[in-house]
């Protein structure tokens, strides 16, 4: 696992977030744009699943839920692409963004390109809070995503259900039960709440936490340290974990915020891979940029 290139890319993120606040770009001392060459994204194991994806991966929310809608199918496409060709590979989507058809298009695109679906590690989440919901879930998702298998289904916690170990097993039965059949290959929770996370590190059939986090390091509103026990138990359990949201809604607004130092010490220690809804190649150019070898 890249730790190092983990730990190097949130250490040169706190920088240039700090340099953004003085109308900085993101780039080393003494280089120019021109300079800069966008190397693939390292590679990266996710716990002990089997899987492998690359580190860096691009959320399909842009900065909102409907943030694609109205017509904007063709420049989500162009902006995938742009990723793909980058060579992100952790593709995050869910119903809530509503752009599932949007992503079977960017798929296809890529196929044609030589990029094979096998090569994506495809994760969907759902909020189905039944299980005669959950059961069409699968076969829809494969409809619309125009794939034969999901990599990694999660059920999207409810901030205020937080005894969804209670209501919501029966969902979670259900991705059990397309796991065997083999329509998803991982299992597992989207945690919004510490009562979910505490919950969820310590179940055995899941494979991947996702984890969401604001921009400044905090996990719903508490210190982000508050989690990390949490973590720390999952881990030794070999669940994979993936930090999602990092950016709060996403590159543009943590720019336009102009924080000086994101909280986001220890994470690199505690997360696989990281998810971030970029809404322009620019920013996935500027992300790359700072997890680049050194030149």
């Amino acid at each position: 696992m890249p730790s190092l290139s983990r730990r190097r890319f949130l250490s040169e993120l706190s920088a240039a977030t700090a340099a953004a606040a003085l109308g900085g770009p993101f780039l080393r001392f003494g280089e120019t744009r021109e300079q800069r060459k966008c190397f693939p994204p390292p590679r990266t194991n996710l716990g002990d699943t089997g899987f492998e994806t690359s580190l860096l991966g691009i959320g399909t929310g842009g900065i909102g839920e409907t943030d694609w809608l109205g017509g904007k199918q063709a420049r989500f496409v162009d902006l995938m692409l742009h990723a793909f060709r980058r060579g992100i590979r952790l593709i995050e989507t869910a119903e809530r963004d509503r752009s599932h058809i949007f992503l079977r298009s960017a798929l296809q695109e890529a196929a044609q390109t030589g990029v094979r679906r096998d090569e994506f590690f495809l994760l969907s989440q759902t909020d189905a809070k039944t299980a005669d919901a959950a059961k069409v879930v699968v076969d829809r998702y494969l409809y619309e995503m125009e794939c034969q298998y999901i990599d990694a289904l999660l059920l999207d916690d409810d901030p205020v259900d937080t005894a969804w170990s209670r209501n919501r097993r029966a969902v979670f039965d259900v991705l059990l039960a397309e796991k065997k059949r083999g329509r998803i290959k991982a299992v597992g929770i989207t945690c919004r709440s510490p009562e979910t996370l505490s919950i969820a590190a310590g179940i055995e059939e899941i494979d991947l936490l996702a984890i969401r986090l604001d921009s400044f390091g905090q996990f719903a509103g508490r210190p982000a340290s508050e989690m990390f026990p949490y973590l720390h138990e999952a881990r030794k359990r070999g669940k994979a974990i993936l930090g999602t949201g990092i950016w709060g809604r996403g590159f543009r607004e943590i720019l336009r915020q102009r924080v000086d130092r994101p909280r986001l010490a220890n994470i690199e220690k505690n997360v696989d891979s990281m998810s971030f809804g970029f809404t322009e190649k620019s920013q996935i150019d500027e992300a790359l940029e700072l997890i680049a070898p050194p030149a």
